[in-house]
């Protein structure tokens, strides 16, 4: 799962935007849970915990005025209230029978619900980033379903790249968090002393995660194809071939189902991939300007 952030309205924000900006003429940005890579390979992406390209705008679904959809500003005492109200809302969306992903907004300095989104199945929409953006601290929460299992026990993927560029480095959340179906947390937190990076250094981190994992992607694909694949070095390069074979109508039946197979494949995340991401975090955070806090106990066994 990770806010996926569409790239070409980034880079219009590096001259434009402001943390807290209300621009009608921003393109939105969405919450996307791992189901998503079902989606076909031109939507494919691996940014953080591999996402689904796609955007589908939350303004829509607050015009239906439905408290399910869209909740603003609902006072509670003190913090630890709406935390605790906010952790139960997240994980009890995830242990659902068809488990969907909940997003929670909270103003800190006054302990205040902002607002409570939940999308379609397994989707959340974070298009409230930009209806909503409260001044003051706030904080990004949301769920992680379950997208493997280790030693018997269901674990998540850890915060995405897409979840700091979307919620704080874009719309300057104070933090930005993720539970698993357990109720464990994995948190990205602005420093203190926080810059806001030029594109082309977040592009050159963001490469550094997504390479590895790409390489993963790959390697699940190529053990599904014959062995005159197996010198391909890249998946951008894989369904180039793919796609010539289509144009040409040399795509066999045959052929064309070790390719399904293998995306296949690439849906079914290992423990590495959730190691790599964790890895990332505790090697680059500081480098970006937050501090990156996990109790996902499986991750220090991978």
């Amino acid at each position: 799962m990770g806010l996926k952030v569409d790239k070409s309205n980034f880079i219009l924000q590096e001259k434009a935007n402001q943390y807290f900006s209300n621009n009608e003429t921003d393109n939105p940005i969405s919450i996307f849970s791992i189901d998503n890579l079902k989606k076909h390979k031109e939507g494919l992406t691996i940014t953080g915990c591999i996402t689904a390209a796609g955007l589908i705008g939350l303004s829509l679904l607050c015009k239906k005025r439905s408290p399910k959809t869209c909740v603003k500003n609902i006072k509670f005492k003190n913090f630890e209230q709406v935390k605790n109200y906010s952790k139960k809302q997240i994980i009890k969306a995830l242990k659902k029978k068809n488990p969907y992903e909940r997003l929670t907004i909270i103003n800190k300095d006054n302990n205040t619900l902002v607002a409570l989104v939940e999308g379609k199945e397994s989707e959340v929409n974070s298009d409230v980033l930009m209806l909503v953006n409260p001044l003051g601290r706030y904080s990004v929460e949301h769920g992680h379903p379950t997208i493997c299992m280790i030693n018997g026990k269901p674990v998540s993927d850890p915060l995405s790249f897409s979840d700091y560029i979307a919620a704080i480095r874009n719309h300057g959340a104070e933090e930005v968090i993720a539970y698993d179906i357990r109720g464990n947390f994995s948190m990205l937190r602005k420093k203190p002393d926080f810059k806001k990076l030029d594109y082309e250094t977040i592009k050159h981190y963001e490469q550094l995660l997504m390479q590895p994992l790409e390489d993963i992607y790959l390697k699940k694909m190529l053990a599904c194809l014959p062995k005159e694949y197996q010198s391909v070095k890249s998946k951008e390069e894989l369904f180039s071939i793919y796609d010539q074979l289509i144009e040409s109508g040399k795509l066999t039946s045959e052929l064309n189902l070790k390719f399904l197979k293998g995306i296949e494949e690439t849906e079914k995340i290992t423990p590495k991939e959730l190691y790599i991401i964790d890895k990332f975090w505790r090697t680059h955070a500081d480098d970006l300007g937050v501090i990156y806090e996990t109790n996902y106990e499986y991750l220090k066994n991978l």
